[in-house]
């Protein structure tokens, strides 16, 4: 659906498809695509932007576009591609090298961290590739909350949702108990909206 409003108005309507992952992301210190965007000093060809730090940067998103290009000298692929939050986007340059490590990983629509370095000129700004994760390798824990426990709610859970790497973690309000289970889960967009629309769309989130 999200991507259907994305391709019929330009913009997701009714959020974004990284929204989920807000409180994931954190955790790997990942700095959010807003704090890039600037504009180019004409004087100095410099671009004014938020971030302030060094060059080495953590980032996270989905790739919307992709493209494969050859190098000129030795006829290797490599790739130029738009990394998006729900906040801003970035270009990624995808030397040969690493091209050929992640390429599996590079399709439009995947959620992925990126380890790089950050670039701009004035032409803009964009980060080189060193280190790309897709979502689904970093375990993530699933929290669930309900109001009192009882027994099935455990097979709602692992009945409903694909297998995963990620922890389920309940927590039952009237005892304040946390609960894991011992099945793990997968934290898909699919995922997560079924166990929201089980459980509801204030008491499920990821960490």
């Amino acid at each position: 659906i999200l991507k259907d409003e994305k391709d019929v108005s330009g913009i997701y309507l009714s959020g974004h498809p990284i929204d989920d992952y807000e409180k994931f992301m954190s955790r790997m210190n990942v700095i959010s695509l807003d704090k890039f965007a600037g504009e180019v000093d004409e004087e100095t060809g410099d671009v004014e932007m938020a971030y302030e730090g060094d060059g080495r940067v953590t980032i996270a998103g989905m790739l919307t576009t992709n493209k494969v290009v050859y190098t000129k000298a030795a006829n290797k692929p490599m790739m130029f591609a738009t990394l998006e939050d729900n906040l801003g986007e970035i270009e990624i340059v995808i030397f040969p090298n690493q091209y050929e490590q992640f390429k599996d990983l590079l399709f439009e629509g995947n959620k992925i961290f990126i380890n790089g370095q950050l670039q701009s000129s004035e032409k803009g700004v964009n980060v080189i590739a060193n280190e790309i994760l897709s979502f689904d390798q970093v375990e993530g824990i699933i929290w669930v909350r309900v109001p009192t426990y009882n027994p099935n709610i455990p097979s709602q859970i692992t009945d409903n949702v694909d297998a995963g790497n990620n922890t389920v973690r309940i927590y039952v309000e009237d005892s304040k108990k946390r609960i894991d289970l011992d099945t793990k889960i997968s934290k898909d967009s699919k995922s997560m909206q079924v166990l929201k629309d089980i459980f509801g769309e204030n008491n499920v989130a990821l960490t």
